[in-house]
């Protein structure tokens, strides 16, 4: 998570594979995508977090700015884990 913003809590979903999140990090493994194939991870649902059962939503920094989200990937269990071409932007504050 960049900085400033909440770390990941119970709402935290990934659409494939197995989730995990600890601090301002979140893992989602026992994932095989094909080529050019894509997976989406939500942080935080705003304001639908009446479907995650309540207060779990995201705490941003009150400052507008643009914020990186790090990503990083390891082909398989045992690569070194690299960074991703491009990580996610969002504009927020």
């Amino acid at each position: 998570m960049p900085t400033g913003w909440t770390a990941p809590a119970g709402c935290t979903t990934s659409s494939l594979g197995s989730l995990n999140f600890s601090g301002q990090t979140i893992q989602v493994s026992n994932l095989t995508l094909a080529a050019n194939a894509m997976f989406t991870v939500t942080y935080g649902p705003g304001s639908q977090s009446i479907y995650c059962g309540g207060d779990n939503g995201v705490a941003v920094p009150s400052s507008m700015g643009q914020y990186t989200f790090t990503t990083s990937e390891a082909s398989v269990p045992s690569a070194a884990v690299v960074a991703i071409e491009s990580s996610p932007v969002v504009t927020a504050g």
